[in-house]
């Protein structure tokens, strides 16, 4: 990450199959800018914020929320 300086990632678990990138980042957008977002389709992903300043504020906001796609 060292060309995205200033950026950080939130590690993301337990994800249902079901969820997808856009699920993910439409929950994240509310905290700041997302350079990327990444789900590996085994309950993992990541959302890589611009600033660590953003990721910092999503981690309390989010911690044990639940995704699912209606």
């Amino acid at each position: 990450m060292a060309s995205e300086k200033g950026a950080t990632s939130l590690a993301l678990s337990g994800l249902a199959p079901s969820v997808t990138e856009s699920l993910v980042t439409n929950m994240f957008r509310t905290y700041g800018p997302i350079l990327r977002v990444s789900v590996d389709g085994s309950g993992g992903g990541h959302v890589v914020f611009a600033k660590k300043a953003n990721a910092y504020r999503a981690l309390p906001a989010t911690n044990g929320a639940v995704l699912a796609q209606c």
